[in-house]
């Protein structure tokens, strides 16, 4: 889940203001610092209310073999090949597409998914 659907989730349950860990896989320092440092600016250009300052920003080796990374391996495979290849079956896409955030409408982009940096995968 984005970062910005997390926030609506945290809105939605009254825990507005607690801090959120936000665990990256690390992989060099300069790597990990670029990272924090992006990470920081979309924050920082957000201009949802009380979003600034509610997250805690980690790179955690993947030796460390948490669940949580393991997970968003999980996720994050599928996500890209739909992503990249929209045509191609992808079992996996199907089952998480009903359990993530959509607009009232049903608008999946922008609300329970958001690709950064953003591109056009045909060029």
């Amino acid at each position: 889940m984005e970062w910005n659907a997390r926030f609506f989730e945290i809105q939605e349950h009254e825990q507005r203001g607690r801090k959120i860990p936000i665990i990256f896989e690390s992989r060099r320092r300069n790597e990990d610092r670029t990272l924090e440092e992006e990470f920081k600016k979309m924050v920082e250009q957000s201009n949802l209310n009380g979003i600034k300052g509610m997250f805690d920003f980690h790179c955690i080796s993947k030796k460390a073999n948490l669940p949580g990374l393991q997970l968003a391996d999980l996720v994050a495979r599928p996500i890209g090949v739909h992503y990249l290849h929209p045509e191609q079956h992808n079992r996996a896409w199907e089952m998480l597409l009903p359990k993530m955030r959509t607009s009232h409408d049903g608008k999946l982009e922008g609300y329970g998914l958001k690709i950064y940096p953003q591109f056009d995968p045909t060029e």
